[in-house]
């Protein structure tokens, strides 16, 4: 048990927690200086006089074990041996029977290991026996270990063969640190020989716990992965003393660049929405996201946001998946509202994102304002255009957020601009919709009043929102059965954005899907 960097100290045993749920593990050291400073003195002694442990077995966290006293002869204690002094500990009177030493570790029932058997539990890999530990000039830590396992699968019939056929070539494994070294296992896998198929042919064992061609053990490569979480790969290499290309083969063995459907039991509802991986460039790409018991699911990244595309992914998911599918969450962009009604038809309701909609209507609100602001300027003195300040923020707050002084701000406003005014109370309205919580039917009848009233006040600055409301107003008016919205997929696209910005941009959709998926399952599944 050399491994442990403590100066001073000697291992004494290893002791596991068999009632810990968690492993814990107790090494119990010694101290292997000697001599120490009299507390009045201050001289340097060296007389031993006992070795204290605490009669209830508790133990020091971090100080595990016996702490020899030294006994002071010097006139300061009249030549007696005691008061003793503990070395490494501030306070002698820890040390009393009656006290505690740390009410927070007590073991009642621990099995003591060798060091060989402690490092085999340590470890956690089935079917090996260690036979040598051993640390190298520059303290990584090597554990020679042999497979206990018996017989392989031929690869050639895939029947069970128990013949030995010797061993293969020496295999060196990066696995997860001990006591702060790198450490390694080192292993010649037994090879076995079938004799029931022509030439004998000659088979090396697997192991589950490594991947054959990989440099490191499973063990390792979750270790990695869960300091990818929310991470570069750049600094997962330097924290790790491991290769960038080491880290992205750990990635790309592991981490697949689409959905694998076998993992997933349902979708729900699907989230379409574009993102672009390039700014001003528009060189969009389609998210396709599912929530599913109210978590977000990543289903793909595909290389653009064309109908076609969207549709040949849709049309991938397997049929036990289809059914399940309740509705689909999209903005208004043609290409994902007909790819997704000609992929599910009827069946599956197409959900126009109700903020999406709210954001079109008061667009066309503050191209308005703009145009008033821009007149207003022209015709009013500088003092009192100079009162209009702040008009566009007090436009886009809701009534009951407003304070005093943008109250005034839009009475002012309002007072040279009736024909906003007007606009203004109509987008109001088109709101208090949305947020009433009415049937699908009655939000049609009132947008339908909306739209007239509209119509006949003679604005013409709603004209393009009219005319979208017309073309889906059954995709935008079944948010009233569910009220569900895309909030789920724009949530993502801010991850996404994260994402981009730390890795200094991902232009590969299948590095982006792997950055996503680790970023939303990286926990859950290696932590």
């Amino acid at each position: 048990m050399s491994t442990i960097q403590i100066p001073g100290v000697k291992t004494e045993q290893a002791e596991i927690d068999n009632n810990n749920n968690n492993d814990s593990h107790t090494i119990t050291v010694s101290s292997a200086a000697e001599g120490i400073h009299c507390c009045k003195s201050g001289r340097r002694i060296f007389i031993g006089t006992c070795g204290i442990r605490n009669p209830d077995q508790q133990i020091f966290e971090g100080d595990a074990g016996c702490f020899p006293f030294g006994g002071c002869g010097y006139p300061c204690h009249g030549g007696q041996p005691f008061p003793s002094v503990p070395m490494m500990l501030p306070n002698p009177a820890d040390l009393l029977p009656t006290v505690s030493l740390n009410p927070f570790i007590h073991r009642e029932k621990t099995s003591s290991q060798s060091p060989d058997a402690f490092f085999e539990t340590l470890l956690n890999i089935p079917n090996i026996r260690t036979e040598r530990t051993e640390i190298i000039e520059d303290g990584d830590v090597i554990i020679t270990v042999r497979s206990t396992a018996e017989g392989t699968c031929c690869h050639r019939c895939g029947r069970k063969t128990y013949k030995s056929y010797g061993y293969g070539r020496e295999i060196l494994l990066r696995h997860l640190s001990v006591f702060g070294r790198k450490t390694y296992i080192r292993i010649c896998p037994p090879r076995y020989q079938c004799t029931l198929c022509e030439g004998c042919p000659v088979t090396t064992q697997k192991s589950v716990w490594y991947e054959q061609r990989s440099p490191h053990t499973k063990a390792y490569e979750d270790h990695v992965l869960l300091q990818s979480v929310n991470s570069t790969v750049a600094d997962v290499s330097i924290k790790e003393d491991i290769g960038y290309e080491a880290v992205m083969g750990i990635i790309d063995r592991r981490i697949a660049v689409r959905a694998d459907w076998k993992e997933i039991r349902k979708l729900d509802i699907l989230g379409l929405d574009e993102i672009s991986l390039k700014k001003g460039h528009k060189d969009y790409v389609t998210i396709v996201t599912a929530l599913a018991g109210g978590e977000t699911v990543i289903l793909a990244v595909l290389k653009d946001r064309c109908k076609k595309t969207v549709k040949k992914f849709l049309k991938t998911i397997p049929k036990r998946l289809k059914k399940t599918v309740r509705g689909v969450c999209s903005d208004m962009y043609d290409g994902f509202v007909n790819a997704a009604k000609e992929v599910f038809g009827k069946k599956v309701r197409i959900i126009i994102d109700r903020f999406h909609v709210a954001r079109l209507y008061r667009k066309d609100l503050d191209g308005l304002r703009k145009k008033e602001m821009r007149r207003l300027k022209k015709e009013l003195s500088e003092e009192e255009y100079g009162k209009l300040k702040g008009a566009m923020w007090a436009l886009r707050k809701k009534e009951e957020e407003l304070s005093r002084e943008e109250t005034q701000i839009l009475e002012c406003l309002f007072g040279h601009s009736p024909e906003l005014e007007l606009a203004y109370n109509l987008c109001r309205e088109l709101t208090d919709i949305f947020e009433d919580d009415i049937s699908k039917s009655e939000a049609k009848h009132r947008i339908r009043i909306w739209k007239t009233r509209v119509r006949l006040s003679g604005l013409n600055c709603f004209d393009i929102f009219l005319k979208t409301l017309e073309k889906r107003s059954e995709e935008i008016a079944n948010y009233f059965v569910r009220r569900q919205t895309s909030g789920f997929v724009e949530g993502l696209n801010n991850k996404i954005k994260v994402i981009k910005r730390r890795c200094y941009g991902i232009i590969n959709t299948d590095r982006l899907f792997q950055r996503i998926f680790l970023d939303l399952r990286g926990y859950p599944l290696f932590a």
